[in-house]
């Protein structure tokens, strides 16, 4: 299932690892960072696999992410759920991608 999200895969293992915390303060302070460095045609894509990832339930878009190797716990910044985390990190990308 993960194929069907690689892009999003590629952006929460690789900036959402174990030491995430060491890079940033904040998980969108994380996603920035990511917005500042890679293509916008990958941002995208990986934006539209966000959409996709939230026509599952909560409980599937959790065992998703963490087996995306993602070391993020939304609750940890008062996200009720992992899917109002993505809604947030979506809306970024949309506005970055906008601008």
């Amino acid at each position: 299932m993960t194929s069907s999200y690689a892009n999003l895969a590629e952006f929460l293992a690789t900036y959402f690892h174990q030491d995430w915390t060491s890079d940033a303060d904040s998980s969108m302070e994380i996603a920035q960072i990511y917005l500042s460095e890679w293509p916008r045609q990958e941002v995208s894509l990986a934006m539209q696999e966000i959409a996709l990832l939230l026509t599952e339930s909560e409980d599937e878009v959790v065992r998703i992410i963490d087996g995306m190797g993602c070391y993020f716990v939304p609750a940890s910044e008062g996200y009720d759920s992992a899917a109002a985390w993505l809604r947030s990190v979506e809306a970024l990308m949309r506005q970055t991608l906008a601008d």
